[in-house]
């Protein structure tokens, strides 16, 4: 049985029953080295490992002379570098009279490989690495991770090999997974990437144990349709897969992997560009990229291939190399190193730039798994910390700051001060975050209560999540924008700060109001008490005075989700789920300079257009006044744009009189939530009025 499932390629059935003919006879040496095979290519690196010594201590290379080979693979698996070191030595040694043949060049690099892992440091202070959580991961397979849009697309060994989408901002994975049906009819669906006008769609179907070809599919007003076979890339009888659509110099290139004659060996890394939407005859990237081994999983990012090698040097099985370059030029490749590499696989590296975060598969220890320690490639996303250091930098001054905005503070229900109808407290907001922090544990009970196995484990699990990426880091950008304010306000700017309170519904629509206001004012004395009272000079309690001043919005639950339970019993959905979490909170919204005196005034300076559809305009009016005694020029109107388009009545305002600007927007193309800013330029007056609209956009 166990013959027979290999010649058909299925490993996990023959671990199965090569286990249960070892149970029998665990003595038959040609049986222990094909189960120590088999457990190798289900990558059960520690049984195989036992498995192969076995064999070697019995037969000495004499029946089974790969045996000592393929020991010395589990231990580098293993990340027991010296002992495989050791025994690629003894064994490149016995086939060096054919110094042409793969045995001798994989052992004499494998050799290398070893010596250099050996001397490489594993510093992990410029990155960090974080494994998605059981809400995208599971015990099985996950691979092939590709950001588009807001959009995490993965395939899942869990969704019957197919792809799946996963919706989640970059700082709060969470979420559930949707089936992302492709009406292929196929057993294995993976590797979505776009064209890069995002009219197309291309992604690699597979047989159940065998080839795999690419398919290109047509996207319109967000259907996908029209799915075919991909001419020239793919070739009868050999797999085309693992696609990657990009421009380079503004020509469409398509990286893929295949088998197909004319590479270096096993699978290669090709590439084909595009004349008038169709692809021309594959090339080869080469033999600095390809070998004789396998590269897979192509990733091109500022003149830089990026793919995954079982043969180059590297710490063991599949690493993560760059070659820089362009097609055709592609330099030799450099390992990325500890920590995105390690002992075990990794693969589908990529990075996006806007969300300054990359993806990526691997079975390292710690993955979650079916069986054994690395059966099963989870997905991970990584972070350079230089790109926090340079964000962080990069916030010059308020206007900068506003593209960060909003910062969100979450509170434990009807905190602060719990049965009080007061609108002030005296307590700051880091008084109430201690207070919820302390709330973790019994919020992993109360979130998780009815649940049991899987569904407890990721109910306790999102209660993790939402406390890193939620709560604290609520607190993290409060203290960065605390520091960036008080540098700002020692320039002698008067700021403007528009803070925005919520509230669940589980209490009467009036209390909650007077909750928001509470909450809001415990953001008010946080900045108060900040740095032992540094910002009290700059803070004034009554509107249109000092440098500090603010503008609250204390909305209640009048904005809050309607779905978000209101029966005060069922404690668990309406105050421990988390949509019921999501609504207790403050916002700083906005951030402005004060206007000067003579400069005019303004009914409003913020509008929501609320949810409207991505088709047909929409308009708001704004009015405003010159206050003075003198003539008011508008010298200039500026937008971000042009789906944004401001009309003003009047450029040139007599004394007290007042007019109206109309700004008119397009969603067409946009999707989710969208803001825009329009800048007003008064003559003689050095900053502009700034005019907030947004939208979500569906």
């Amino acid at each position: 049985m166990a013959d027979l499932a290999i010649e058909e390629g299925d490993w996990a059935t023959a671990v199965e029953a090569y286990k249960g003919a070892i149970d029998l006879d665990s003595t038959v040496v040609e049986m222990r080295y094909n189960y120590g095979d088999a457990l190798y290519k289900t990558k059960d690196y520690s049984k195989a490992k036992r498995h192969f010594d076995y064999v070697y201590s019995k037969d000495k290379g004499r029946l089974f002379p790969k045996a000592q080979f393929w020991l010395a693979q589990c231990q580098k698996a293993n990340g027991d570098y010296n002992l495989a070191l050791r025994n690629y030595k003894k064994y490149n040694k016995k086939v060096k009279r054919n110094s042409d043949s793969y045995s001798f060049k994989k052992s004499a690099i494998e050799i290398e490989a070893c010596k250099w892992a050996i001397n490489e440091r594993r510093d992990d202070r410029s990155m960090i690495i974080n494994q998605l959580r059981a809400n995208v991961n599971s015990l099985v397979a996950e691979i092939s991770p590709f950001w588009h849009d807001s959009i995490l697309y993965f395939a899942s060994a869990g969704g019957n090999n197919r792809m799946l989408s996963y919706h989640s901002p970059f700082d709060s994975i969470a979420g559930e997974k949707t089936l992302l049906e492709l009406g292929l009819d196929a057993h294995h669906q993976a590797n979505i990437t776009f064209s890069p006008n995002g009219n197309r769609v291309f992604c690699s179907l597979c047989e159940e144990q065998g080839r795999c070809e690419i398919y290109v599919g047509e996207i319109e007003n967000g259907e996908w349709y029209g799915f075919e076979k991909l001419g020239h890339v793919n070739k009868a009888g050999y797999t085309s897969t693992m696609p990657y659509f990009t421009s380079i110099r503004d020509v469409e290139t398509l990286f893929f992997v295949s088998d197909r004659p004319g590479g270096e060996g096993g699978l290669d890394i090709w590439w084909s560009e595009f004349e008038d939407g169709e692809p021309t005859p594959p090339v080869n990237a080469g033999f600095q990229v390809n070998s004789m081994d396998n590269e897979v999983t192509p990733f091109y990012l500022n003149d830089k291939l990026y793919f995954s090698s079982d043969w180059h040097i590297g710490f063991g099985g599949y690493d993560v190399f760059s070659s820089a370059g362009k097609p055709r030029a592609f330099s030799i490749p450099e390992n990325l190193k500890y920590p995105i590499n390690s002992a075990a696989n990794e693969l589908y590296y990529t990075y996006n730039v806007t969300g300054k975060r990359g993806f990526m598969a691997s079975n390292r220890l710690g993955s979650y798994v079916l069986e054994g320690e690395r059966c099963c490639n989870d997905i991970y996303t990584f972070q350079y910390r230089d790109t926090l250091v340079a964000e962080e930098s990069r916030i010059a001054n308020l206007e900068e700051l506003n593209k960060y905005l909003p910062v969100t503070m979450y509170f434990h229900n009807d905190e602060p001060v719990p049965d009080s109808w007061d609108t002030t407290t005296s307590l700051s907001y880091m008084d109430a975050y201690d207070s919820y922090t302390k709330l973790k544990s019994k919020y992993r009970i109360e979130n998780a209560k009815g649940l049991d196995g899987s569904g407890k484990e990721n109910a306790e699990l999102d209660v993790d999540d939402w406390y890193e990426f939620y709560v604290d880091k609520g607190v993290n950008d409060l203290n960065l924008f605390t520091k960036l304010l008080l540098e700002e306000l020692m320039k002698g700017t008067e700021v403007n700060l528009k803070i925005r309170g919520f509230a669940s519904p589980r209490a009467e629509s009036d209390y909650n109001v007077n909750l928001t206001k509470r909450r809001t004012y415990s953001l008010i004395n946080f900045l108060r008490e900040y740095e032992g009272g540094v910002l009290t000079k700059y803070m004034s309690d009554s509107s249109g005075t000092g440098a500090l001043t603010f503008i609250e919005i204390p909305y209640g639950e009048f904005e809050s989700d309607k779905g978000v339970s209101d029966i005060l019993t069922d404690e668990k959905e309406s105050i421990y789920s988390r949509p019921a979490r999501l609504e207790r909170k403050i916002m700083i919204e906005s951030v402005q300079r004060a206007a000067p005196m003579h400069v005019a005034m303004w009914d409003e300076d913020y509008h929501h257009f609320g949810i409207i559809p991505n088709r047909g305009n929409v308009e708001h009016t704004f009015r405003y006044t010159n206050p003075t005694s003198k003539r008011m020029i508008i010298d200039s109107v500026l937008t971000e744009c042009g789906c944004t388009v401001p009309s003003l009545s009047s450029f040139d305002l007599a004394p007290l009189e007042t007019a109206v600007m109309v700004i008119s927007f397009n969603p067409e193309g946009k999707r989710g939530p969208v803001t825009k800013k329009v800048q007003v330029f008064f003559s003689g007056v050095p900053e502009p009025k700034i005019i907030t609209i947004e939208a979500e956009v569906k």
